[in-house]
This record gives C-alpha cells, structure tokens and sequence, in this order.
C-alpha cells in the first residue's frame, strides 16, 4: 500500500510540475528589441497605457501654402518629408523630440474635421497592444512603419471622427529617434502639445472608448443651460497631463465649426512673446471671449489657411 502511495503522489507531482510549466507566459524580451512578426498576443499581461501625444495629422487643400504657414508663421522646422503609399507627398514637422505634426493634401471642402489622425506614443508597444486586445479592441497588427518605428492602428475608433488613432513606439534608428536630440530652432512660438481637440458624432460612445479601451481620466465636462454635455475633457494615464477635448457634433456642422473644433493645443515658454512675435510674422490672431480671466491661461489662437484652429497658452517648462 505505501508503494502505491508513493507511486501516485509521484505521478501527481509530475503532472502538477507539467501543468505550471504550460501555464508560464513566453519569455519577454526588452521593449524594441522585437520585429512585428515577433509580437506575442498573451491571453494575461499587465495593464499598460500610452504615455501622451505622439502625431496630430492635419489634412490641408494647399501641401505647399500649408507648409509654408507651419515654418514661416509658427516656426516648426520639417523633420521629414516621405511619400505615402501612393506616392502622395506630406510634410512632417518637429515641435519637439516626441511630439510631430503631419500635413497632408487633398483636404476637400465638404471635409468637415481636418484633424484624420493621433497618434500616441508608448515605450513597450508589446504590452499596450496586448493591453488594448484584452480590453476588447480589435487594432491593426504590429508593423514596421516606413521611419522605421513600431505601430499599429486602430482604425474608425467609436464615436470619433478619426480615420485612426494610432500607437508608436520610437524604435532605435529610426527617423524620430536620429532627429532625437537636434535642436528644433529657437523660431517656433509653441513647444509641446497641451491637448488635441476632437469631434465626436457619438459623444457617448467616444468617451466609452477613451475611458474604458484607451485608459484615459474623466476630467472637466462642459454642458449647457439644460444640462446637456457638449464637451468633455479626457487626460491622458501618466504624468504628462496631455489630453482630448472632446467636442460633440452639432446639428448644423460646416468645415469653419470643424476647423474650430477640432485643433491643437500648443504651449508656449513665454506666451506674451510668442503672441508679438506672430503678429509680427502677419498671422491672423483671434481674441478668446470668455466668462472666465483666461490670461493666464489662453492669450491668443490663430487660424492656418484652412481655418483649422491653433491654441496657445503659457508654459513654465519648455521642452524640446
């Protein structure tokens, strides 16, 4: 009987063994050292959230007005300028190492939102991708972009009016990475994004999304005299304090609404400079009517060619 015994607590031993070798995850390797074909999809892994503000893509009529506006009047020097897969030029421009502003052609006047695209940045694309898949999204596989970044989609996020949000990961060697590091120029008035302001067919459904799939904070909501929500403010995990306005779509939405609706945010290390400053390079500036003393915090917004709105506001800390 006690051979017995030991032969089946033996056996158990084995198969409990066995059994916690199958369920360990495959081994992780370092963040970037991985090809896309590489990606493990893990069915458990921590929760992971991107870090802030990458890419805001701006579609524009004119490529080449556009470009002019971005260097000449707000003093962005172009970082790139790559074709795209159907050899369509675009413009990328540097406000600083991880933030860029793409331009793009072929901006049609029934085009309400000229923002198509964000992108947000991560340093471990493997955990937020399989952070997204556990939280239900259903993103575009890993690939090597042509920069030579890490990156996936998630094409027609819900409620926005997006034709992606996308996620990067600044690979060693790529075009952000060696552009790491170079001085942007001491011409640009603004040097970080603060937020990106976006339009939201489905206000419900885009919070949904930016909350529960994306992982960002509820922050302010703005609503009006009956109560109802038209805008809602959505930070971003982290500490880079970087966030979404989110405006609902009106009933009566034409391309100057969304040229005011959806538009970026900039800061500025002196804004009180930056204002003389584009005066004096001939931008046409708007003053910001409100209820509230906002001077500390909104001085002025301007408009590029196509009616598509810039913000800025002060900045204690500039970064590069």
């Amino acid at each position: 009987m006690k051979a017995l015994i030991a032969f089946y607590g033996a056996a158990a031993a084995i198969f409990v063994a066995s059994y916690a070798l199958a369920a360990q995850p495959e081994n992780m390797v370092a963040p970037g050292s991985k090809e896309p074909s590489e990606i493990k999809h893990e069915t458990a892994v921590e929760e992971f959230s991107p870090l802030g503000v990458a890419q805001v893509s701006i579609q524009v009529s004119d490529l080449e007005n556009s470009r002019q506006f971005y260097h000449n009047v707000l003093g962005f020097e172009e970082s790139s300028d790559l074709p795209t897969t159907d050899d369509q030029a675009v413009a990328f421009f540097k406000i600083n190492d991880h933030q860029f502003i793409e331009l793009f052609p072929d901006l049609q006047p029934e085009q309400r939102s000229p923002i198509r695209r964000v992108a947000l940045h991560t340093d471990d694309i493997e955990k937020l991708y399989n952070t997204l898949l556990l939280r239900g999204a259903t993103p575009s596989p890993v690939s090597k972009g042509r920069d030579g970044n890490l990156k996936f989609s998630i094409p027609n996020p819900p409620g926005l009016e997006l034709a992606s949000v996308d996620f990067v990961q600044y690979a060693p060697g790529s075009q952000h990475s060696t552009a790491a590091g170079k001085d942007p120029g001491d011409r640009r008035i603004g040097t970080s994004v603060n937020h990106v302001g976006l339009v939201a067919g489905d206000l419900a459904a885009a919070k949904k999304f930016c909350v529960e799939t994306l992982g960002f904070c509820e922050g302010n909501a703005k609503k009006r005299q009956n109560g109802t929500v038209y805008a809602v403010h959505l930070t971003l995990p982290g500490a880079s304090g970087e966030y979404f306005e989110l405006s609902a779509r009106p009933s009566h939405f034409d391309r100057h609404q969304g040229g005011i609706k959806a538009h970026i945010c900039l800061t500025a290390p002196d804004a009180a400079a930056a204002y003389q400053e584009a005066v004096h390079r001939g931008a046409k500036l708007e003053p910001v009517q409100t209820t509230r003393d906002k001077q500390e915090k909104f001085p002025f917004l301007l408009f590029d060619p196509d009616h598509s709105r810039l913000e800025f506001m002060p900045q204690k800390n500039a970064t590069k």
